[in-house]
């Protein structure tokens, strides 16, 4: 009797741990968290727990190292100015810290975790100019006057939206005199002018030959984006003099006030020569962030507003690893803990994503 009772023991953690490895599998496929609810006919608490054991293992066995290459991006939630910082390795693809605001304390929260010689460890920063990033990692980062790379795509949206600016202006000074030539040019100067679509071409160089301010401004932010081709800080740097000073030049405000803020920030935009990092790949994990709040609040679980939330590295094949609570193989790359609390940001909560790479779902069977 103790032996079958034994064996009908191991026989229903197995089936314990399949069931749960179901449960994180259908997770992992669903854009909610509600969804797998409804699909496993499980509660929101028991999807909960399903995702608390899976990272806990997961964060348990991770290293406390920082990324060679790290990205620091905010994310809005909702409507307004509520934010959260976002730390994510640029070569993993995998989110490191989240913490609530964008301020300097936000960043810093995330190198406290690690010594100096830990931090000398990373080699290059992506960011936008947005300062309390900039002091926090000044502030930590050996040498990160020469590590901080300002993201590219940052710097052509805020070019973009001075354009977008001369264009309104220039379209309502037109239409007092009922010109109409720029009603719903909108998008074709913003497109780079490879991307445009055939549609268009034509219209854009029709605008182009006339004297209009808006043409010339998109003219300065065609050429701005051969920056991104020099390999020497010191070309580069030659190179954006001239712009900067045919900028200062033009007399198109909305263009002289973006670029200022390039001047500013020039030494961090050069750097993108020696270290070609973007922030493109934590803007791809902002948005799995969204989806996990399937576009509407979730629903509280019990002592939701008491746990630290987590995220986990994009899918992969489950493993015992995630499953078991005893010894297992070296797992592959986890993620992150996210220091928050807070009980707004729990729609942020992210489905699971599984990520060790290793043994099969035989293996897992065999130890049940």
């Amino acid at each position: 009797m103790p032996g079958a009772w034994c064996a009908s023991g191991q026989s229903a953690l197995g089936r314990g741990q399949r069931a749960e490895r179901l449960i994180i599998d259908v997770l992992r496929e669903c854009a909610t968290v509600s969804g797998t609810c409804r699909l496993m006919r499980i509660s929101w608490d028991e999807a909960w727990d399903v995702m608390d054991r899976a990272v806990r293992r997961g964060q348990a066995r991770k290293k406390a190292n920082p990324a060679r290459y790290l990205g620091i991006d905010e994310k809005a939630f909702r409507k307004g100015h509520d934010y959260m910082t976002v730390a994510c390795d640029l070569l993993g693809g995998t989110v490191e810290f989240v913490a609530q605001d964008r301020k300097t304390e936000s960043l810093e929260d995330y190198y406290r975790q690690f010594t100096a010689q830990q931090l000398e460890r990373i080699r290059a920063v992506a960011m936008d100019m947005w300062e309390p990033y900039f002091k926090a990692t000044i502030k930590h980062v050996p040498d990160a006057a020469h590590k901080i790379v300002h993201d590219r795509f940052h710097i052509m949206q805020h070019v973009g939206q001075a354009v977008d600016k001369v264009r309104r202006q220039e379209h309502r000074e037109l239409f007092r005199q009922e010109d109409e030539r720029l009603k719903g040019t909108k998008y074709i100067w913003l497109y780079r002018e490879e991307n445009l679509p055939d549609k268009h071409r034509l219209t854009l160089e029709a605008l182009k030959a006339t004297n209009l301010k808006v043409a010339k401004a998109w003219a300065m932010k065609e050429s701005l984006s051969g920056l991104w081709n020099y390999l020497s800080v010191g070309w580069a740097k030659r190179f954006m003099k001239r712009w900067l000073t045919w900028v200062k030049k033009s007399d198109l405000t909305p263009m002289c006030k973006v670029g200022e803020m390039l001047s500013r920030h020039l030494d961090n935009i050069l750097t993108f020569c020696r270290h070609r990092i973007t922030n493109g790949a934590v803007e791809g994990l902002n948005s799995k962030i969204m989806a996990s709040s399937g576009g509407r609040a979730a629903p509280e679980p019990r002592a939701l507003q008491d746990r630290h939330l987590f995220l986990l590295r994009r899918p992969g094949p489950l493993s015992q690893a995630c499953m078991s609570t005893g010894t297992h193989a070296k797992p592959g790359r986890t993620v992150i803990k996210c220091a928050l609390s807070n009980e707004r940001l729990s729609v942020f909560v992210a489905r699971v994503l599984l990520l060790t790479p290793t043994t099969t779902h035989k293996a897992c069977e065999s130890q049940a």
